[in-house]
């Protein structure tokens, strides 16, 4: 880390904040960490990590030198109109994709050997045969084909899972079945049993997944969304699993997060609620991707991956 005063205000929920700051001080000795109450003057911050910080909020800091969203989604970042005109970079730890493709093959696995119904009877104390199909006869879908989405894929025909995938456009150096643009979505719906949504959330993926969507999904398909919860009208998605032509789901995303303890999701018998942990880093690796960040920009460089405002991600 460069000797040069570095000052890095931090955006966070409560109980994520002392995970982090306790990590990043003692990992980055040599730069100053402030929760927004013990933040000094606005001039003397240069750099933000942040989850949803209120829209403006950060236009009080006129130094700023770059953005550090939490996680692989700027979205709520973006949403604010006096955003400051400074990099948002995207804090894309080594091991993100792993950890992802480790969560998606877990719960893709738990769809096919049927654990939902395996635990139901076991509350039961009925003891109940489960015949379940082979991973090579299950089709799993992947929304989207960016780093994460490739990554997985591997992951998932590693196990033995078919597998296509699906992105805004074309992807030609996948070894698998790829789809792109709109027009070719019913053709890719058309034959999965396991959806997989790695989405960003940006203007055209804002309620994506709706009746009319999960219609031209196979019948008795499941979901496991990994990405935003603005993806998914909660309405619809409810309805198709009540009626059977969605048979189950694992979320991991919500459009209000915390997810409200009133939330249907979380009492559904057919619903897996995971706490937006699926490629949750530790703090180590956090702190170590934002001195790689700090020291591109201090010495003069640009750090990689920059968002692209205009496209969201």
């Amino acid at each position: 880390m460069t000797h040069r005063a570095i000052s890095i205000l931090c955006v966070l929920p409560d109980q994520w904040r002392d995970y982090y700051l306790d990590t990043f001080r003692e990992r980055l000795p040599q730069a100053r960490f402030f929760a927004p109450e013990d933040a000094p003057v606005p001039e003397d911050i240069t750099y933000a990590f942040v989850l949803q910080p209120p829209h403006g909020y950060l236009a009080r800091f006129p130094n700023l030198k770059a953005i550090m969203p939490v996680g692989a989604g700027v979205e709520h970042v973006l949403a604010d109109d006096a955003l400051p005109d400074v990099p948002v970079i995207r804090m894309i730890q080594p091991d993100m994709a792993q950890r992802m493709s480790e969560y998606i093959v877990q719960h893709a696995l738990n769809h096919l050997r049927r654990l939902r119904q395996i635990q139901a009877a076991q509350a039961r104390s009925e003891w109940k045969l489960f015949v379940c199909p082979a991973a090579t006869e299950v089709t799993v879908g992947i929304l989207g084909l960016g780093r994460l989405g490739t990554h997985a894929a591997g992951y998932l025909s590693a196990v033995g899972f078919r597998v296509r995938g699906w992105s805004r456009t074309p992807k030609p150096d996948c070894d698998f079945p790829a789809f792109a643009g709109r027009s070719e979505l019913p053709a890719f719906l058309s034959e999965c049993d396991v959806l997989v949504s790695l989405l960003p959330l940006t203007p055209d993926t804002s309620g994506l997944i709706d009746q009319n969507f999960l219609s031209l999904l196979t019948p008795g398909a499941s979901i496991i969304n990994a990405s935003r919860g603005g993806i998914i009208r909660d309405e619809d998605l409810m309805a198709s699993l009540n009626s059977g032509h969605i048979s189950e789901a694992t979320l991991d995303a919500f459009a209000i997060e915390p997810l409200p303890a009133s939330h249907p999701y979380w009492s559904h018998p057919k619903v897996t609620v995971t706490p937006h942990c699926a490629s949750a880093a530790l703090a180590e690796a956090v702190a170590d991707r934002m001195q790689v960040i700090i020291e591109t920009i201090e010495s003069g460089g640009t750090p990689s991956p920059v968002v692209d405002r205009a496209s969201g991600y």
